[in-house]
C-alpha cells in the first residue's frame, strides 16, 4: 500500500493544469486518470488518498453512484466534486453520496488544494504518530 496522494478522476485534463498549479505551493504531485475504473485501481493502491471527481452534466447520475462507490470502499479518503456550471444544482445530491466539498469553475480551485493538503497532512500524521504516542505513552519512554 502507497501513501496517499491526490487522485483526479477526469476525461481531458482541463482541471489537472488549474490543479497542478494550485498545489505547486506545497509540492503536490497530481496522478490523473481518465475513468471511474482507472481511478479505482489508483484509490485501491493508495486507499487514504484526496480524491478529485470531474462530473458533467450527462454524468451526474454515474458520478453520483461513483463517489458513494468511492466513499464505500475507501472510508479514509476524501472525494471533492469538479463540475461544470451547469451541474452545479447537483451539488448537494453529490455532497450526500459523500463528497466533501465542490467547486464549478477551474479558476476556483484554491480551496480544493488546501483541502488536499490538509488530508494530506493528517493522513501522514496519524499513520506515522499512532507508533510515536504508544513509545511516548510507555512508562520508562523510549527506548527503542
Amino acid at each position: 500500500m502507497q501513501k496517499a496522494r491526490v487522485i483526479l478522476c477526469e476525461k481531458n485534463g482541463t482541471w489537472a493544469v488549474a490543479l497542478r498549479r494550485e498545489l505547486s505551493l506545497w509540492a503536490i504531485r497530481v496522478y490523473e486518470t481518465r475513468s471511474h475504473g482507472q481511478c479505482l485501481e489508483e484509490a485501491a493502491l493508495s486507499p487514504h488518498s484526496f480524491i478529485a471527481v470531474e462530473v458533467m452534466l450527462d454524468s451526474v447520475e454515474s458520478s453520483h453512484r461513483f463517489v458513494a462507490r468511492l466513499r464505500g470502499e475507501f472510508p479514509s479518503s476524501s472525494v471533492v466534486i469538479l463540475g461544470t456550471p451547469d451541474t452545479e444544482p447537483y451539488e448537494f445530491a453529490l455532497r450526500e453520496a459523500g463528497a466533501i466539498f465542490a467547486t464549478f469553475s477551474p479558476r476556483r480551485l484554491s480551496n480544493v488544494a488546501t483541502l488536499a493538503h490538509r488530508h494530506l497532512t493528517s493522513v501522514a500524521e496519524s499513520a506515522s504518530s499512532i507508533r510515536d504516542s504508544v513509545f511516548e505513552n510507555l512508562p520508562w519512554g523510549e527506548t527503542y
